[in-house]
């Protein structure tokens, strides 16, 4: 059986994280992690990099956002994976 560490709410630069998606992807490395999602809020500009960077060093990336809603005028925030993150109606949305 193998053991796998995830992490699948994780943010980049293109949200309110501060590292662009192939830096975390080395920060997850370090932490012996192979399995992230990039969970921005209300964006999926970052997942393109992310898929690309995880395959050449063997980081599994789920496309993954946190798609910010209010409700009753409290703001809520919704999470998103294995999605067609190319989607254009989505990323119009």
């Amino acid at each position: 059986m193998t053991n796998y560490r995830a992490d699948l709410h994780l943010h980049t630069n293109y949200s309110d994280g501060v590292l662009s998606p192939s830096r975390l992807i080395d920060l997850v490395r370090k932490q012996n992690i192979s399995v992230i999602s990039i969970t921005d809020h209300d964006n999926v500009s970052g997942i393109d990099e992310a898929l690309e960077y995880g395959e050449l060093h063997g980081i599994k990336v789920i496309p993954g956002v946190e798609i910010s809603a209010d409700i009753d005028e409290q703001e809520i925030h919704i999470l998103g994976y294995f999605f067609d993150h190319r989607n254009p109606a989505l990323t119009e949305f």
